[in-house]
């Protein structure tokens, strides 16, 4: 039984239990910080604190060092006046959970209300037969 388990093959598996127990408590304790992009901030403020009466975070995770996911890939996707790297960004951060918070940034634009029977009826007439 002891020649098993400290065999060669015994010490991988041994390992690899290991590894995957401390990867399950590292994944199940970090911080989770969800962000929602918004057009308008004040609309957002009313709507989280008065309709859905989220507390206000103490200390936002960011300040932990965990920053949100609005640079690198996904700045590219944001307006020119949300892209700031300095300075003050106005932004709201609510607890969710103990380890959870939502983060609320402006720079989302309106979409336009367009007229969808127009648009199919054009899409009709320019059928061929």
């Amino acid at each position: 039984m002891l020649d098993t388990i400290f065999s060669t093959q015994g010490m991988m598996v041994l390992l690899l239990g290991v590894y995957a127990g401390a990867m399950w408590l590292f994944l199940t304790s970090a911080p989770k910080v969800h962000t929602i992009l918004v057009s308008d901030l004040e609309q957002a403020r009313a709507f989280y604190e008065g309709q859905l009466q989220l507390p206000i975070a103490d200390i936002p995770l960011q300040y932990y060092g965990y920053e949100p996911a609005l640079s690198g890939a996904f700045a590219q996707y944001l307006p020119q006046e949300a892209r700031t790297t300095s300075g003050y960004r106005p932004e709201l951060w609510y607890q969710l959970h103990k380890n959870a918070q939502l983060h609320i940034v402006p720079g989302a634009r309106r979409a336009e209300n367009r007229d969808r029977t127009s648009a199919s009826t054009a899409i009709a007439s320019n059928r061929c037969c």
